[in-house]
């Protein structure tokens, strides 16, 4: 628990004086309210019984008025003040006390919300830059309700967490000038009052480990339900075609009921914090009362300095309870935390390189690669090509057989398990993230587009643009003259993927994208599978504009889509078994033959 404090703490560390001051602020808060505590006390001896005009100034001293250094440094500079003076000298002090208390109340909520705030952000800030620097396999080992959870409830909670942990530093603070304070006025009566205090607090320990623990259930049920409700919105279309609301509904009550069953478990561990501390501080209190009563009645003690001290120890007493209380809400938030640290020291599957890719001059070169998700599965068998510059190969091959895998391990989503990918000579591995991918553009058979406008969706990821460019990359792509028939042209907004597009315009929409970026290898994924015949022909005529003068990786499954490619490789189980032109892979590989005939070439 310590050594997780302390790493919530470093977060603190760039902004280490305001967090000096916060603590500061907290002692001077502390040194006020004990102010307040003596002056009610200098007021009740200064109305006690028998007190008269001249020895006003030695009444309101009380038992101070006999220390040498009270004799000699302020009795002098008070002693000729009438009551009345004394009277309205502790009206005056109690009201500017009081001011300077609501100024530090103001200025440590403000500071502690204020840094709370500030290092929330920023570690919202690093987790997310931490996840777009992971691999795709970390994302597809979460789940995409697990990251949404981390990126959202976690951050939130672990803001929460930021918020008790300056109350768990401010707070002692003050409970330690206070308790100065009364071990100055009585360290009799102190001891007495903190009797129920090491008791208190081995009960509170156990409850702050149960407190956890509940708080890792109710997280857990919590993800259930999230998970709940992303897969019935991700997919409400089969949802409702198969008639399933009341199916996914009764699911999502049976979730949210456990998820309800834990937060009150977790509640009522927290619930139990206070009157567990309220009765510790009480049982005290009680003991002081009791002790205190019999010594006014003997002469040992004065009420004045009982109301003081009394005053005194319920300052000491409010930080105590926030400083509990903060305790619980923070182990409740501990498994928030410790899911967002696991973000943190997250560890790439495929590290980046340190070497820029210039540019692309030569070729690609696959030379024995060999790779599998697992180990259980081989997926590529000593797989060798090369393809020079300006070159059009295409992967062919049935479900499995490994083409995707294979664009996946050039753009170093993945990292090859033994073997050798090049471009220019250069081992891919060794080549940054960012060079690499800058030389490469992607159109996929299920492509992603953002709920933006149609300028901002070709011009992705460039923070300068021109009309013309974008105009030039859509009249290419054969979607001008339909962008140009939209009500707001090229700033219409698509919707969530472009859904307010269609099948055909949403995949020659990505070939402007690609057409816009003008990389110098491009990758096809199924362009064109999930199309009719007519935007079919639409979209080979934009993929066409977009190949010509660059080397291109095409995948398909209709051959008549790529029989006109430089170089055919057929693919079954990560091998490759065929390889060369149309014409001759019909004569020489008769698995790819069976498919020509299959689909009537």
């Amino acid at each position: 628990m310590f050594f997780k404090v302390l790493r919530l703490v470093r977060f603190y560390l760039p902004y280490k004086f305001h967090f000096i001051f916060l603590l500061t602020s907290g002692m001077v808060f502390g040194a006020v309210n004990n102010g307040v505590a003596a002056i009610t006390g200098f007021f009740v001896r200064l109305f006690g019984a028998g007190v008269t005009e001249e020895h006003a100034a030695v009444a309101m001293l009380g038992d101070h008025a006999a220390k040498p250094w009270v004799r000699e440094w302020v009795l002098p500079h008070v002693d000729s003040l009438t009551r009345t003076d004394l009277f309205y000298f502790g009206v005056a002090a109690f009201s500017l006390l009081v001011l300077f208390l609501s100024l530090f109340v103001y200025l440590q909520g403000y500071l502690g919300a204020w840094l709370a705030t500030r290092v929330g952000i920023n570690i919202r800030e690093f987790v997310v830059a931490k996840m777009l620097s992971m691999d795709l396999s970390y994302f597809k080992k979460k789940g995409m309700n697990d990251v949404l959870q981390r990126i959202g409830g976690d951050l939130g909670a672990t803001q929460g967490a930021f918020n008790n942990l300056s109350t768990l530093f401010s707070q002692p603070m003050i409970m330690a000038v206070c308790l100065a304070y009364v071990l100055w006025l009585n360290w009799e009566l102190t001891l007495l009052a903190l009797v129920g205090m090491p008791i208190a607090s081995v009960l509170l320990r156990k409850l702050f480990k149960k407190i956890r623990r509940t708080a890792q259930l109710s997280l857990h049920a919590g993800l259930k339900v999230g998970q709940s409700v992303l897969q019935f919105i991700s997919g409400i279309a089969t949802v409702k075609a198969f008639a399933c609301e009341e199916f996914e509904m009764r699911n999502f009550k049976r979730c949210n009921e456990i998820a309800f069953q834990m937060a009150t478990k977790n509640a009522r561990a927290q619930c139990a914090e206070r009157p567990l501390t309220s009765i510790a501080s009480k049982f005290g209190v009680l003991i002081v009362f009791i002790v205190s009563g019999h010594w006014i009645l003997s002469g040992r003690l004065q009420p004045a300095d009982l109301v003081s001290f009394i005053i005194a120890l319920s300052f000491m007493n409010g930080p105590a309870k926030e400083f509990s209380r903060a305790m619980a809400s923070f182990y409740s938030a501990m498994p928030n935390c410790e899911r967002v640290f696991e973000v943190l020291d997250a560890q790439n599957e495929v590290p980046d390189g340190t070497v820029a890719l210039d540019g692309f001059n030569d070729a690609i070169e696959f030379s024995h690669v060999n790779f599998s998700y697992n180990q259980d599965a081989p997926v590529i068998h000593d797989f060798s090509l090369r393809i020079p510059k300006g070159k059009r190969v295409a992967l062919v091959g049935v479900s499995g057989s490994g083409k995707t895998t294979m664009l996946n391990l050039l753009l170093r989503l993945y990292q090859v398990d033994s073997g050798v990918i090049g471009i220019d000579g250069k081992n891919i591995n060794d080549l940054t993230f960012k060079s690499l991918r800058e030389r490469m553009g992607l159109v996929s058979q299920s492509p992603f587009l953002f709920n933006c406008s149609i300028r901002e969706n070709i011009t992705y990821g460039q923070t300068t643009y021109t009309a013309e460019a974008v105009e030039t990359a859509a009249r290419m792509a054969n979607l001008h003259n339909e962008i140009m028939a939209m009500p707001q042209g090229y700033e219409t907004v698509i919707g969530d993927g472009g859904d307010n597009l269609s099948g055909g315009q949403r995949q020659r929409l990505c070939i402007a994208r690609a057409l816009y970026k003008n990389a110098p290898i491009l990758l096809l994924d199924e362009a064109t599978s999930a199309l009719d015949s007519e935007n079919e022909h639409q979209v080979q005529i934009a993929l066409d504009n977009l190949m010509a003068g660059r080397t291109s990786i095409t995948i398909a499954h209709r051959l008549s889509t790529v029989k006109n490619s430089d170089e055919i490789i057929m693919l079954a189980g990560g091998r490759i078994i065929g390889q060369g032109p149309h014409a001759q892979l019909v004569k020489t590989c008769p698995e790819y033959a069976r498919l020509v005939e299959l689909q009537g070439l």
